[in-house]
């Protein structure tokens, strides 16, 4: 008798170890198609930041594309951006933010918008920025130029932004679309 408790037991356990690592490999997160021509840009992981993808482009290091999961914070996508452009508003000359698109996609509020700022020295740079809230995470996604971006640069990367979305295959009318790839591990 006290065998087949024991073993019970352990039956439970088991279920609840391999429920708990479905959930977690299932769990919300942001999608999108590939994000980046990988024959243009550098991936480059940060061990300090593990839920974090910073890409590269080859030529041009401190131009970068930005991908952040954060653990809760259920601030909302207008306060990230407030948050977001602050240093900005700070440290331009002039600063410029500009919303591109805010409305929810697959059941997740989202922010898309631009900002460009002027520096005292005269140089400009530009941020394309995507704030999506999830029920248990906050994604981020931020494209850098450090010049002005032409308007073309702008579009391709707005178009590029749209496709991006957090999905959740726990809840069939949130679950993730064929042929979409994770873009950021989730955060431990």
């Amino acid at each position: 008798m006290r065998f087949h408790s024991k073993m019970a037991r352990i039956a439970v356990l088991a279920f609840a170890l391999a429920s708990a690592a479905r959930a977690e490999e299932t769990a919300e997160r942001l999608v999108a198609p590939a994000p980046v021509d990988v024959a243009e840009w550098i991936l480059e992981p940060d061990p300090s930041r593990p839920a974090t993808q910073l890409w590269k482009r080859k030529g041009n290091d401190r131009e970068h594309l930005r991908i952040e999961v954060l653990p809760g914070s259920a601030d909302g996508v207008a306060q990230v951006r407030r948050t977001l452009d602050a240093p900005g508003k700070a440290s331009c000359k002039a600063f410029d933010t500009t919303t591109i698109r805010e409305s929810p996609l697959n059941g997740y509020a989202r922010l898309l918008w631009r900002t460009d700022c002027e520096h005292e020295d005269g140089s400009r740079s530009t941020l394309l920025n995507l704030a999506v809230q999830g029920r248990e995470r906050l994604f981020l996604a931020l494209r850098s130029w450090p010049a002005r971006a032409t308007e073309s640069e702008v579009a391709a990367w707005t178009l590029r932004f749209e496709r991006f979305m957090v999905c959740d295959d726990r809840s069939p009318r949130q679950a993730c679309p064929e042929g979409l790839v994770p873009l950021a591990p989730a955060p431990q």
